[in-house]
């Protein structure tokens, strides 16, 4: 029976050192008949037996070696193997003080197979496991992001993420797909050169990039670092990706108001200092114009009644004048000594006519459409910020240069519950059901850059629903939109 095992011994030795070594174990193998077919040098280390023991291949032999020379511990081994039925799982700790678990495994032609793993290598694998799992748990606990792993073409070898609404598709479909591919656009092309830069600078890039997902627009925050690794290892890039929609919404109001005060205050300091000067140029145009009257009723003539014309339109700019800069000065007005009182929707409207003339007269022309309106409760700043927004918006819908054939109609008026109700319609160029679906939403614009923040009509959205009011939209491509609002009376 020996021979039938030793014939191929060379290559099953190989075999099984290999399988060993791989799982870190010392092994030996005896036969029904107390001979050791196999063993590794592994076994030998784990209990310091000489080679020449071994090489007896009796498992009497190294029995008794083990009893003379391994203490205890090397009894209890000796015991172990010299049993006919031996347990098939346990632990035992050489007179070295290591600690081995030993498995058992009865061979189908008589025999046994021993293995012997280091104890404490398994419990420090085991803590390390804990160890990463409580660190994976900790990360999920505080991190609101996705990390991706990628390979040096830059596709997806590895996902991790706490949010699984990162992108239009399901996390599990993204494995092995390109960066570019995921992400789509000038974006995607944008982000995958950034990490294709991490990779050759091996040095940490940052990114923001912003993407349609679920037909809401949502800004992103990358951050990608080249990953520690060995020389036979593959270089990777991990990117943490974090959703920063919010802050960068509340970022750019925040830039806006900034924006926003600083006119006001420019406004404010303009209007001072050309009220002062209007106020004496009517004063002194008035004295003129009593004069030439005086003069033309004791001696008429064409010469005075011409010059009294021309005075009378010098007074009637300079009103116009004056005019505006009250409108500064009231515009300039800190939302903070605004009071909700009682306010009257027409004269706001006429108010944000006078500022919004200059940009809509190449455009279109404003018709009022005024009926009888309750008052509303609100600040009078605020609903002027409405209504401004709404009139330069209808505007920015039209075409310059024919005035002449669109109009900007407001028209006010009074619904069956006793609220009012203001609408602002232009004959545009309208808006598609998709635009509509999100022309409340902070930061969507249709308009080129430069012209607009994509916050106007939210700001107007929350306005009004502040004031318990409510702001309704109609419109078609190619024929116009309405803006309807509805607040409720003072009364």
């Amino acid at each position: 029976m020996l021979e039938s095992w030793v014939r191929n011994q060379e290559a099953v030795t190989e075999l099984l050192d290999a399988q060993a070594d791989a799982f870190g174990a010392g092994f030996l193998i005896v036969d029904a008949e107390g001979m050791l077919i196999l063993y590794n040098e592994r076994f030998a280390l784990q209990w310091a037996i000489p080679p020449a023991v071994l090489a007896r291949r009796s498992v009497s032999a190294l029995a008794e070696w083990l009893s003379a020379n391994g203490g205890d511990p090397g009894k209890r081994l000796a015991a172990l193997l010299l049993s006919k039925e031996p347990p098939v799982l346990g632990e035992i700790t050489a007179l070295s003080g290591q600690t081995f678990t030993f498995r058992a495994v009865h061979l189908q032609r008589g025999g046994w197979l021993w293995a012997f793993h280091n104890a404490q290598e398994l419990h420090h694998l085991a803590a390390g496991l804990r160890d990463a799992g409580n660190l994976l748990r900790l990360l999920e606990a505080h991190l609101d992001g996705m990390i991706l792993e990628l390979d040096a073409d830059v596709c997806i070898v590895g996902i991790w993420a706490t949010d699984t609404s990162y992108f239009e598709e399901p996390d599990a479909t993204l494995q092995g797909r390109r960066l570019v591919d995921v992400v789509g656009g000038t974006q995607g092309a944008a982000f995958e050169s950034l990490v294709r830069q991490v990779f050759a600078n091996n040095q940490p890039m940052t990114f923001e990039y912003t993407l349609e997902i679920r037909g809401k627009q949502r800004v992103f925050s990358a951050s990608a670092r080249p990953m520690p690794s060995s020389e036979d290892e593959a270089p990777r890039v991990t990117v943490m990706i974090r959703d920063i929609t919010e802050r960068t919404r509340i970022q750019r109001q925040l830039l806006e108001t900034d924006r926003l005060a600083s006119a006001a205050l420019l406004a404010a300091g303009v209007a001072h200092e050309v009220n002062n000067p209007i106020a004496y140029t009517l004063l002194n145009l008035e004295r003129i114009s009593k004069g030439l009257r005086k003069l033309a009723t004791s001696t008429p003539t064409a010469f005075l009644d011409g010059l009294l014309d021309a005075l009378a339109i010098c007074m009637d700019g300079a009103r116009r004048v004056q005019t505006i800069v009250q409108d500064l000065q009231r515009f300039s007005r800190s939302d903070r000594n605004d009071s909700y009182i009682p306010v009257d929707v027409h004269s706001v409207l006429e108010f944000a006519i006078n500022i919004v003339r200059h940009q809509t007269r190449e455009r279109a022309a404003i018709v009022r459409d005024f009926g009888k309106v309750p008052l509303v409760r609100a600040s009078e700043t605020r609903l002027n910020q409405v209504f401004l927004n709404l009139i330069i918006n209808a505007a920015q819908a039209i075409p310059p240069g024919a005035p002449d054939k669109n109009e900007i109609r407001l028209v006010t008026r009074t619904d069956v519950r006793g609220r009012a109700v203001i609408e602002v319609r232009d004959t545009g160029e309208g808006m598609t059901p998709s635009v509509m679906q999100r022309i409340f939403e902070p930061f969507y614009t249709t308009k080129p850059a430069g012209l607009g923040t994509g916050l106007g009509l939210a700001i107007c959205h929350s306005i009004v629903t502040s004031l318990g009011g409510k702001v309704d939209v109609e419109s078609e491509r190619g024929r116009g939109s309405v803006f309807r609002l509805t607040l409720p009376s003072a009364e």
